[in-house]
């Protein structure tokens, strides 16, 4: 009989399942990252990633501008660890919450999350976020309203 539940057994899979990076959607490490997608991020967002209109923006098919930046992993890094909040333009849609940290987690957890939205919800080709963009992001210790400058460093071009 197993005693540590599923969320034990997927917290210990993941740094294995994360040396060789999240891998495609329907990959074991995909699936990771979905596991946790859901257990810490489909309560508001959606499983499907397709958000709430009024309360969580939508993350699939909606990261593109992000996505294109060589800074995304720095990005994405740090909305998990730090949240964002502020007004926000997703999808064409207005959003002004706030998002909670994830940071609690691991950094492979972050790290597996993170690759599920960029591979699975938007289409990316490859790992957008490694651990040493967690660990950055970690030590930066940046709260919400930074994750929201750095979006909109992003979306306008800056470096």
């Amino acid at each position: 009989m197993c005693t540590r539940g599923f969320a034990g057994v997927v917290r210990a899979a993941v740094p294995a399942m994360l040396a060789i990076g999240c891998g495609p959607a329907g990959s074991a490490e995909s699936l990771v990252g979905e596991t946790l997608f859901k257990q810490h991020c489909a309560a508001c967002h959606q499983a499907d990633g397709t958000g709430v209109p009024g309360l969580a923006p939508p993350l699939a098919n909606a990261l593109a501008g992000q996505l294109a930046s060589p800074r995304a992993g720095e990005y994405l890094a740090h909305v998990l660890v730090a949240g964002l909040v502020g007004p926000v333009v997703s999808a064409g849609q207005n959003f002004n919450s706030a998002m909670p940290a994830v940071a609690q987690l691991s950094d492979d957890e972050i790290v597996a999350i993170a690759n599920f939205v960029a591979r699975a919800l938007n289409g990316a080709t490859e790992d957008r976020v490694t651990r040493a963009n967690v660990i950055a992001a970690r030590e930066r210790r940046g709260g919400p309203a930074d994750s929201l400058r750095l979006r909109r460093a992003l979306l306008s071009g800056q470096p």
